[in-house]
């Protein structure tokens, strides 16, 4: 009698004299001649061995089953009996090493800065200004929401080799796919805009230079960052990390300087209220920590460590480190907010009538309150996030790009697109005064949250 192997390799076997399969002698694998990577169907020989089983298993269940309503049922039974082979597979109890987690480092920290650009702080100077300390709960939920989003966008990542813009791609139809791009797209030069106008207001403060001045300068010196980028992403991760560091310094210094009511902070995290008048706030700051061009960003991200893939345990325990990462970056994202949001809390405290607050006026109104050091320690925070944030949203829209049209391009040219798209809105704000400005940023952050 024949065993069950014996009836599989047969089955096989027939399959590539019918031409429709061919057998890959190296990997031992069979594949379908010209069919498109979502419809491949991938089979290992029933001699190989366990290891190769599960290695073909994941395959199978990335490529395979994605598309199954495409299969034939004998093809839905392979398949099947393949993520059998896989689930089987024993997952090794997973055992925290500090070593290990040094070596996730640097992913999460790159998608946290997006939590810290100009529009994000902007968004925290108008919470603090429109609701005190009443709404720091807000940007607490915001950002465990956010953790937990970016924690799947990281797995998607992991377990399909794969960013969320080539999934996305793979799993939608066309006009689901382009339309998906053009969203994602907007959202970034966004943010772009933003960016350049908080960096070219940092500018004015420090230098006294004119804000459309600032906006030019901020543009060009993008693409000096590109230098970094070429001495390889481990570098380019700790220059973000010292960013992040200069951005911590100063806000928090900002407020200690304000003394803050720290009990009343406290309250703000925990009960939810909104005062009257805050809604518009409220929303902006929930656009203002979920930006979604930052998901996309983060499962590509996550692709440049190194892990077994033949390997389910290794494969979970890469899942877990970066989400420690993420909640470790994610957290000290929400440490900075919360300072901001507290020191415009105690200046409004102080100065009720003074409400129409702009990233640029709030640098006198902190030296009037605080003293002289509070104005430079605020534009030397505010340049660091838009510096921080300038390669970040790059880097989004060249993997946004990549995945949903497979089409690339050099990094430079990605810059040079992006940016020469937000000079006409960064230039226009600059002309018309901070006080657009900050209508921008709060109409923007509310547009990301929806």
């Amino acid at each position: 009698m024949r065993s069950e192997r014996d009836k599989v390799l047969e089955k096989w076997e027939k399959r590539e004299v019918s031409g429709k399969w061919k057998r890959d002698e190296t990997s031992g694998t069979w594949l379908r001649p010209g069919a498109p990577p979502s419809k491949q169907m991938i089979a290992a020989e029933p001699e190989a061995d366990e290891k190769d089983r599960i290695s073909i298993a994941k395959k199978q269940i990335i490529n395979s089953l994605a598309s199954k309503d495409n299969l034939r049922d004998s093809e839905q039974s392979d398949a099947a009996r393949f993520a059998e082979w896989y689930e089987n597979e024993p997952l090794l109890k997973f055992r925290f090493s500090c070593k290990k987690l040094m070596s996730f480092v640097g992913p999460g920290f790159l998608m946290s800065i997006a939590y810290l650009d100009p529009g994000n702080i902007a968004g925290d100077l108008d919470a603090g200004i429109a609701g005190g300390y009443s709404l720091i709960w807000t940007l607490f939920w915001s950002t465990v929401l956010g953790l937990y989003y970016q924690t799947l966008a990281a797995r998607v990542g992991v377990c399909t080799q794969r960013n969320l813009a080539r999934v996305c791609a793979e799993q939608f139809t066309a006009k689901t796919r382009y339309t998906l791009w053009i969203m994602t797209e907007l959202a970034i030069i966004g943010s772009d805009v933003q960016e350049v106008v908080g960096s070219a207001t940092a500018l004015t403060i420090l230098f006294g230079i004119p804000t459309w001045l600032g906006a030019i300068i901020t543009i060009l010196d993008s693409f000096l960052f590109l230098f970094i980028h070429y001495y390889g992403v481990r570098k380019l991760e700790f220059f973000f990390l010292a960013l992040i560091a200069t951005m911590t310094v100063m806000f928090v210094s900002n407020m200690v300087i304000a003394e803050p009511d720290y009990g009343s902070v406290a309250r703000g995290a925990i009960v939810p209220t909104v005062p009257e008048g805050a809604w518009p706030a409220t929303l902006g700051l929930v656009g203002a920590v979920i930006m979604p061009h930052n998901l996309y960003l983060h499962s590509a991200l996550v692709l440049t460590r190194k892990i077994n893939y033949r390997n389910r345990s290794e494969i979970h325990e890469g899942n877990i480190y970066n989400a420690i990462e993420s909640a470790i970056s994610l957290f000290i994202s929400f440490v900075i907010s919360t300072c901001v949001i507290a020191t415009f809390a105690v200046f409004i405290i102080e100065y009720p009538d003074q409400s129409d607050l702009t990233l640029q006026s709030a640098a006198d109104a902190l030296a009037r309150s605080f003293g002289p050091s509070a104005k430079y320690i605020w534009a030397i925070g505010l340049l660091a996030a838009g510096q921080s944030s300038t390669m970040t949203g790059t880097y989004a829209g060249q993997f946004v790009m990549e995945g949903f049209l497979d089409f690339t391009l050099p990094v430079w040219q990605r810059v040079l697109l992006t940016r020469s798209v937000a000079i006409v809105p960064a230039l226009a704000v600059s002309f018309l005064g901070q006080g657009t400005l900050i209508e921008m940023d709060t109409w923007l952050n509310i547009l990301q949250s929806v």
